[in-house]
């Protein structure tokens, strides 16, 4: 019956199920340093990909991106984290984003969604969002939330 399920929810154009939302492929983005990272490049390092989805200017938010400072410290060797911070440079304030990513304990890449593509193409818009590619490229979760169980997600099963 779960395939079934699945079948259905691909035939209802569930945009969850595209290759689109699936694949890093293809996905790139500068951080606030102009650095261009290629997010799909992190699976060839035996790491899985981390992006979250957030708002700077939603204070709701500031808890999760501080645990995902911690976290990403923590399990650097299993996991490469990247924020994604969406907004023209008009709405984004990158003076006041980095002073809150020094006191949040942040220093994993914020990649600038300065036209909402990577929002759009990931189904992110709504965030905050969290998706984890494994190590072999595949998407492994995709929560509002950080994981409260990691065990199994990196994929080198």
């Amino acid at each position: 019956s779960a395939l079934l399920f699945l079948g259905l929810a691909a035939c209802s154009g569930n945009p969850l199920l595209s290759d689109r939302v699936q694949l890093l492929a293809g996905a790139a983005a500068r951080d606030l340093d102009g650095v261009m990272h290629l997010p799909e490049t992190v699976a060839a390092t035996d790491h899985a990909t981390l992006l979250i989805f957030w708002d700077p200017n939603d204070p709701s938010q500031h808890a999760m991106l501080r645990q995902a400072g911690a976290e990403a410290r923590a399990r650097a060797n299993d996991y490469r984290f990247f924020g994604v911070v969406s907004g023209s440079d008009r709405s984004v304030d990158e003076t006041a984003l980095r002073a809150l990513l020094l006191e949040l304990q942040v220093d994993f890449p914020q990649l600038r969604d300065r036209d909402d593509s990577l929002a759009e193409r990931f189904v992110a818009e709504d965030n905050p969002i969290v998706m984890v590619w494994g190590v072999h490229g595949d998407l492994r979760y995709r929560v509002e939330a950080l994981p409260h169980v990691w065990d199994g997600i990196v994929g080198r099963d």
